[in-house]
């Protein structure tokens, strides 16, 4: 038998596929040590009925095949914790005592039913937790990045001129140009800084500017930065011609053949 340690990272190569499900199984790895109390707990129940499994079925067929040994007793509690080998792992059992199955239905309700949420609404818990933390850290460093953005383009002031502003919304619009030139978007910077100076003082103040940062970072959010392109209309006398034919069809002298029945004879 070759062991190939190839499989093994299969999961970890899936993982690097996507920055989110990274961030999930970050957050999933870093909330283990807050239910470790539920694991061990979910443990230490499977190793009791396994204990009492060898017990219960010494010197008979389901011992002999289930619960021969720790291991085994463990392998085939944990499987059936699973429902993998249900109802195959207590069917020797139940041939030779119908009670026995008392056994296999109090276990799988304690550790599936009761032990098994419990573990669950633990790992929603804490990863609710986490994930509340590290939202709050996302908005806490985005006002920072405000904060310090607005800092930059103001003047001595303390606030964003309506230079400085056209300045930053062409390099914004255009950067692999720095928006030298760019009659478009230099009209919508000053449109845009307008509808922005609610105050009416021809600069931008703090909170003045932080809404169309809102709008700039926002990645679902589409900002147009290049004049969309012209599109050629066709000549009037091409546009009529079409139209007329789809709503008379073709004329031959006095007679006139609708377009649908045309496309019928064609199809046909």
């Amino acid at each position: 038998t070759t062991f190939r340690i190839a499989r093994l990272m299969r999961p970890m190569i899936f993982l690097s596929s996507s920055k989110h499900l990274r961030t999930t199984a970050t957050r999933v790895a870093c909330s283990v040590p807050m239910f470790l109390d539920v694991l061990v707990a979910l443990g230490l129940a499977v190793l009791f009925f396994c204990w009492m499994g060898i017990i219960i079925f010494a010197k008979s067929t389901e011992g002999s095949e289930r619960f021969d040994s720790w291991t085994l007793a463990l392998s085939s509690l944990w499987t059936f914790f699973t429902t993998a080998n249900c109802p195959d792992v207590f069917i020797p059992a139940y041939k030779n005592n119908r009670f026995s199955f008392l056994f296999f239905f109090v276990y799988f309700v304690f550790v599936f039913y009761l032990l098994n949420n419990v573990l669950l609404a633990a790992v929603y818990g804490k990863y609710k937790s986490l994930m509340m933390v590290d939202l709050k850290t996302f908005w806490s460093n985005r006002r920072a990045a405000i904060h310090r953005a607005f800092a930059l383009l103001a003047d001595s002031d303390g606030n964003i001129s309506e230079e400085r502003w056209v300045e930053f919304f062409e390099m914004y619009c255009n950067p692999d140009y720095g928006g030298v030139g760019n009659a478009y978007n230099r009209a919508r910077s000053v449109a845009v800084f307008r509808v922005l100076d609610a105050s009416g003082t021809g600069t931008l103040s703090l909170n003045e500017f932080v809404p169309i940062t809102d709008i700039i970072a926002d990645p679902e959010t589409y900002v147009v930065r290049n004049r969309p392109p012209t599109i050629t209309r066709a000549p009037t006398t091409v546009v009529s011609l079409a139209k007329s034919i789809v709503i008379d069809g073709f004329k031959i002298g006095s007679l006139r053949f609708p377009l649908d029945g045309f496309v019928d004879f064609v199809v046909l």
